[in-house]
C-alpha cells in the first residue's frame, strides 16, 4: 500500500510540474524587463499597467503573454497614453514575437534593433506622431510579417533589403515621411496582402507588384510617382479588392486586365495624368480630374450595373444621353452621380424618374454642363445637388422644398429658370447653402427664408430680377455667413 501511496505521489507531482510548465511561469530577467515600461510610461494613465507588480505572475499581466518557458512573446500596450521616449529594453526581449504599441504617445527614436529582431513577426507602432525612425538594411533571417507604421515621424529610404522580409504580408505606412524610389525588389515580396503607403513623398516609377499575388489592398495615393502603371501584370492578382493611385503623376492608358479582376470593388485614380479608353465595371468609379477624352454613350455607362458611385468629372470626356432608352433599374444601387463638365447635352433618361429613386442616391453632381429644358425631378433623399452653370430653363417646381427634406446643398446657379421662388423652399430646414444666383426669377423674397437662417450658412440669390421688401428679420443665433442680394430690384 505504502509503495502505491507513493507512486501515486509521484504522479501527482508529475502531472503538478507539467501544469506549472505549460502555463509558462514567468521567469524572474522577464519580469525585470517588463517592469521597465511601467517604470518608464506616465504614471497617471498606466492603464493595462496599473495591475503589474512584482508580486504576481507576469505571465498573467494583462498585455503580456508567454510561451511555455515563461518568456515573453507577445506585448500589447496599445492605447496606453505613454508620453514618453521609446524605451530602449523592448530590444531585449529575446523571443519576443509580437509588439503592439499603436496611440501611446510615444516619441523620441526607434530602437534600429526591434525591428530586426529574428523573432518578430508583427510590429505595430502606429500613431505616434513624434516617434521617429527609419528603415537600416532587413537580415535576411528577419521574420516579420505585419509591420504598421502609419501617421508617425518615421522617414527616408525604403532599402532593397525589403526583399528579405519574405513573410511579409502587411506594411503600412500612411502619412509618414518617406521619399525616393520604391524598391524594385518588392518584386520579391510574394506573400505581401495589404500594402498601404499614401500620402508620402514617394517618387519615380511604380514597382511591379505582379508576384504578389495574395495582394487585396494596394494604396500608393498622395505620392510623386510617375510612369505607368504597365510594370504590373494586373490579370494575375486575381484578390484584388481596392486600388488607390490618386494624385501621383501617372500618366498612359489604364490596361484593360485591371478592370478585369473580378473581386475589384473600387478604384480610385483621380488627379492624374491618365488617357485612352475607358469602360471599368466596377462598384466604384472614380476618374475625375485626369486627360481622359473621347465620346461615352450613356448605354455603355448603365451597363455597369453594380456601380455605387460615378465620378467623371474635369476631364474631356462627352458623354451622350441622348440615346438611353432605360430606366432607373439600370443604376439600382447608384449612391454618388457626378458628371460635372462632361459636355452633357440632354439629361439622361435614366434619371427622369428621379423622384422614384429614393433608397440609394444622395449625390448629383451635373454643373458645367450644356444640359437644357425643363428643370429636372429631384431625388427626395438627395443631400448635395449641383445643377449650376447649365441651360435650364422653365419655373421653379411649386413643391420643391419637399424634395430636399434632407438636402444640405442645393445649386441652379447661371441657369434660365424664371418665375418666383416657392415658400416651400422652406420645407428644406437641412440646407447650409442655397445658390439660385444668375436666373431670371422674379417676385418678392419668401419671407420664411430669413428664418432659416438657424441652419443657412450661404443664401445667394444674385442676379435675379426679385423685387420689394426683403424681410431682415433674422433669428438672434443666425448662422448665416454669405448673403448676397446684389442685381435684384429690391427697395
Amino acid at each position: 500500500m505504502r509503495s502505491i501511496s507513493l507512486f501515486s505521489w509521484l504522479i501527482a507531482v508529475f502531472f503538478s510540474i507539467s501544469v506549472i510548465l505549460a502555463s509558462g511561469q514567468c521567469q524572474s530577467d522577464q519580469r525585470r524587463l517588463l517592469l521597465g515600461p511601467k517604470n518608464s510610461f506616465n504614471s497617471t494613465s498606466l492603464g493595462k499597467l496599473v495591475n503589474w507588480n512584482k508580486t504576481t505572475d507576469c505571465c498573467s499581466w494583462d498585455g503580456a503573454s508567454c510561451d511555455a518557458g515563461g518568456r515573453v512573446i507577445r506585448l500589447d500596450l496599445s492605447n496606453q497614453s505613454a508620453s514618453a521616449p521609446l524605451p530602449n529594453f523592448f530590444a531585449e526581449f529575446r523571443n519576443l514575437t509580437s509588439l503592439r504599441l499603436s496611440s501611446t504617445g510615444l516619441t523620441g527614436r526607434l530602437p534600429e534593433e526591434i525591428p530586426h529582431a529574428t523573432t518578430l513577426r508583427t510590429l505595430d507602432l502606429s500613431d505616434n506622431k513624434l516617434l521617429k525612425g527609419s528603415f537600416q538594411d532587413f537580415p535576411l533571417s528577419a521574420s516579420l510579417q505585419t509591420l504598421v507604421l502609419s501617421d508617425t515621424n518615421f522617414g527616408g529610404q525604403v532599402p532593397e533589403s525589403i526583399a528579405n522580409l519574405g513573410q511579409l504580408t502587411r506594411i503600412e505606412v500612411a502619412r509618414c515621411n518617406f521619399s525616393g524610389p520604391i524598391p524594385e525588389s518588392m518584386l520579391k515580396l510574394t506573400q505581401l496582402v495589404y500594402l498601404d503607403f499614401p500620402s508620402n513623398n514617394f517618387s519615380g516609377p511604380m514597382p511591379s507588384f505582379s508576384s504578389s499575388r495574395n495582394l487585396t489592398q494596394l494604396d500608393l495615393a498622395f505620392n510623386q510617382l510617375n510612369g505607368t502603371i504597365d510594370s504590373t501584370k494586373w490579370s494575375g492578382l486575381s484578390k484584388l479588392v481596392i486600388v488607390d493611385l490618386r494624385k501621383i503623376k501617372l500618366s498612359g492608358t489604364i490596361p484593360p486586365t485591371l478592370f478585369g479582376i473580378p473581386s475589384l470593388q473600387q478604384i480610385l485614380l483621380s488627379q492624374n495624368q491618365f488617357s485612352g479608353d475607358v469602360l471599368p465595371g466596377l462598384k466604384s468609379l472614380i476618374l475625375s480630374s485626369n486627360n481622359f477624352s473621347g465620346f461615352i454613350q450613356m448605354t455603355d455607362i448603365l451597363k455597369l450595373r453594380n456601380l455605387f458611385i460615378l465620378d467623371l468629372s474635369y476631364n474631356k470626356l462627352s458623354i451622350d444621353g441622348s440615346a438611353t432608352n432605360s430606366t432607373l433599374s439600370s443604376f439600382p444601387n447608384i449612391t454618388t452621380l457626378k458628371l460635372a463638365s462632361c459636355n452633357l447635352t440632354k439629361f439622361p433618361e435614366f434619371e427622369v424618374p428621379l423622384q422614384n429613386f429614393t433608397s440609394f442616391l444622395t449625390v448629383i453632381d451635373l454643373h458645367g454642363n450644356q444640359l437644357q429644358g425643363p428643370m429636372p425631378l429631384l431625388p427626395q433623399y438627395a443631400t448635395y445637388l449641383d445643377y449650376s452653370n447649365n441651360n435650364f430653363s422653365s419655373f421653379l417646381l411649386e413643391g420643391i422644398g419637399n424634395y430636399l427634406s434632407v438636402a444640405y446643398f442645393f445649386s441652379l446657379s447661371s441657369n434660365k429658370f424664371e418665375g418666383s421662388i416657392p415658400s416651400s423652399i422652406c420645407n428644406s430646414t437641412y440646407l447650409q447653402v442655397l445658390d439660385l444666383s444668375n436666373n431670371s426669377l422674379h417676385g418678392p423674397i419668401p419671407h420664411c427664408l430669413s428664418q432659416m437662417s438657424l441652419s443657412l450658412g450661404v443664401l445667394n440669390l444674385r442676379g435675379n430680377k426679385l423685387g420689394g421688401v426683403f424681410h431682415d428679420a433674422f433669428p438672434q443665433d443666425c448662422m448665416l455667413q454669405t448673403l448676397d442680394l446684389n442685381g435684384n430690384l429690391l427697395h
